[in-house]
C-alpha cells in the first residue's frame, strides 16, 4: 500500500561512491547516520550537492530523486573519536532537501522504546544494495542514554535505517541504526535526535 512505512525509507547515494539508508521524518527532511557523510580518505565532510536521495529505489529504478540543500549533524559527533567508532556519540544527521518528496513519512518518536519492545528494521544492505531488505522482529535488548541495542543483524549500507513500529495507529521511528557488532545492532533513539543540538560541519 502507498502508506506502507517502507515507502518512507530512502537510499542515500554519495557521488564519491557508496550509499547509506535514510528515512523521511517529514517531506523536506531525511534522517541518516552522520558517519555516512564523513569522507575518511580526504578527511572531510561531503558537500550537500554530492548527495542524492532516491525514493522508492529498487534495482536501479526509483520514484523520485531529491537533491540535498544542506545538512546538519549532531553537535557532539566526532568521526574519529573512540565513541564514534563504537557507534555512539550522536551518530546522526538530518538532510535538508531542496524540494519536498512525495509519499509517507516516518516521524520520530519523542520517547525511547520500551525494554524488550519489538521493532522492524528496513534498509539497503551493501550485499543487496539494489534491493531493500526488512526484518520485522527486532528486539530491544538494552537501553542506554540516547541509544539502544537490538538483536537484528544489519550490515554496511544499512546505517541510517529506521527501527519502527505502530504507535497509536500510525507508523513511527523509535531509532536510527548506526552500527553492528557482536551479533547486535546499535541505534540512536528518536528522542535523542529530536532533543539534540546540531551543527553544519562543512
Amino acid at each position: 500500500p502507498e502508506n506502507a512505512p517502507e515507502n518512507a525509507i530512502v537510499r542515500v547515494n554519495l557521488e564519491t561512491g557508496g550509499h547509506c539508508t535514510g528515512f523521511a521524518i517529514d517531506r523536506r527532511t531525511v534522517a541518516t547516520a552522520a558517519h555516512c557523510l564523513w569522507l575518511a580518505r580526504p578527511r572531510h565532510w561531503i558537500q550537500p550537492t554530492s548527495l542524492h536521495v532516491l525514493v522508492g529505489y529498487d534495482r536501479g529504478e526509483f520514484r523520485q530523486h531529491a537533491r540535498v540543500r544542506a545538512y546538519r549533524i549532531a553537535a557532539d559527533f566526532r568521526p574519529n573519536a573512540v565513541a564514534a567508532k563504537r557507534g555512539e556519540g550522536g551518530d546522526w544527521a538530518l538532510l535538508e532537501l531542496s524540494a519536498p518528496i512525495e509519499g509517507p513519512v516516518l516521524p520520530l518518536v519523542e520517547a525511547p522504546p520500551a525494554p524488550l519492545a519489538t521493532l522492524a528494521l528496513a534498509g539497503y544492505p551493501a550485499a543487496r544494495g539494489h534491493r531493500m531488505t526488512a526484518r520485522v522482529a527486532c528486539r530491544v535488548v538494552k537501553l542506554g542514554r540516547g541509544y539502544f541495542r537490538h538483536d537484528c543483524p544489519a550490515g554496511p549500507g544499512q546505517s541510517g535505517a529506521p527501527l519502527f513500529a505502530l504507535q497509536a495507529g500510525a507508523w513511527r521511528a523509535f531509532g536510527l541504526h548506526v552500527a553492528s557488532g557482536g551479533g547486535q545492532g546499535l541505534a540512536v533513539t528518536g528522542a535523542a535526535i529530536l532533543a539534540g543540538r546540531t551543527r553544519r560541519p562543512y
